[in-house]
């Protein structure tokens, strides 16, 4: 008989906006201090010992993935749904794997120097286990520059390098299947969080234990059963508990609906995509972002005099981030898509951009914001 797995916190309230603000890797931590305590607890190791097996590892994977949620519509889609995910993992896995004899057919001092290390690559197998396939999927930009580029680090490097404190967070593709789980891409990560300290103590104890932990990780576990069996069920138990909870789309479609509707005037058209002109919607080709652009026109035309997310600018017309991902499920991929029809102003010292700071009204502290081109307003009739 399994055990139901509890939240070992509660769920961050899902973002209105596909923007979150990046947190330190401490700050993390600390948003976690209930689970931490638990851990720390059940480690019942001193505090050198547990700073270096627990906290390094918690910390340098909190550095890479900082507020990134899990999924887009699905389990762990909150801010820091990611490390939240790979967190609970870790503990359950870890105090899962005391009910377990990893060596039953060594002897007393090869299982003495072993069993403990064991419990420790199912803390850090299962640590890892959450991050590949949403690190595949994620679409992440700044505000106001380059998409992230999962070669070049993680994510908290990224926007301390490029001075941001905001993260546009998308999605390659629609949700599928499970969104949350192992995969070969977690390889490369594997070293980085676990620390070379770490590493050497599994080699130390057997060559097979390193072993294990990368094909734990990644989710190749034939060889290693216990250990599959101890990582994979309660991940397994983890996700069936997240399932009921409500889904950020629905929270996005509620939002939409209080906000861009209540902010128009006149009965909505029955497709968005029928105020665009017939050879944009064909040059957009996606349907999907074709009716989200047909949204954003229609609010344009019935907005208030006085909106606080809307304005004709010098170089077009400006509509603030927020509200955009009120009214379109993934932001960063609907720009791109804008940008490859000619429809996004960009200042010519930065080519690139999608997202400007642009002042919404005489005297108004500039915000972040889409600015559509003349070239674009003249096509739409804005």
């Amino acid at each position: 008989m399994q055990v139901a797995i509890p939240a070992l916190s509660p769920a961050p309230a899902t973002a209105e906006a596909a923007s979150l603000a990046v947190r330190t890797p401490q700050a993390i931590l600390e948003a976690h201090a209930d689970t931490l305590r638990r851990l720390r607890l059940h480690a019942a190791c001193d505090e050198s010992r547990f700073a270096l097996r627990f906290v390094g590892p918690l910390l340098r994977l909190a550095r890479h993935v900082n507020v990134l949620p899990a999924s887009d519509s699905g389990p762990f889609s909150g801010e820091m749904g990611l490390f939240r995910a790979c967190l609970e993992a870790a503990f359950y896995s870890f105090q899962a794997s005391d009910g377990h004899i990893f060596t039953a057919s060594e002897g007393v001092e090869r299982r003495h120097a072993l069993e403990g290390r064991w419990r420790y690559v199912c803390f850090l197998a299962a640590l890892l286990r959450p991050v590949g396939r949403p690190l595949q999927r994620v679409v992440l930009q700044q505000c106001e520059g380059e998409d992230w580029k999962r070669s070049a680090g993680g994510v908290s490097a990224w926007a301390e390098g490029a001075g941001v404190d905001r993260l546009c967070i998308g999605w390659r593709e629609p949700e599928e299947g499970q969104a949350i789980g192992p995969s070969p891409a977690t390889l490369p990560l594997l070293p980085v969080v676990v620390g070379r300290e770490n590493l050497d103590m599994l080699q130390q104890g057997d060559g097979e234990l390193v072993t294990a932990l990368c094909q734990l990780a990644a989710g190749q576990a034939a060889a290693f059963s216990i250990a599959h069996q101890t990582v994979a069920g309660c991940w397994e138990r983890i996700a069936e508990r997240e399932a009921p909870r409500p889904s950020q789309a629905a929270a996005r479609a509620l939002a939409e609906s209080a906000r861009v509707e209540a902010g128009t005037q006149g009965t909505p058209p029955a497709r968005y995509a029928d105020l665009l002109p017939a050879d944009l919607r064909e040059e957009i080709h996606a349907s999907v972002h074709a009716e989200a652009l047909g949204k954003i026109v229609h609010a344009w035309r019935h907005r208030d005099e006085a909106s606080s997310v809307m304005c004709r600018v010098e170089n077009g017309a400006a509509i603030e981030f927020g509200f955009l991902t009120t009214a379109i499920a993934n932001v960063p991929v609907w720009l791109d898509a804008m940008a490859r029809c000619g429809l996004v102003h960009a200042p010519a010292q930065a080519p690139g951009q999608r997202i400007q700071k642009v002042a919404m009204g005489s005297g108004q502290v500039p915000v972040q914001a889409l600015v559509l081109s003349n070239l674009a307003c003249r096509r739409l009739g804005l």
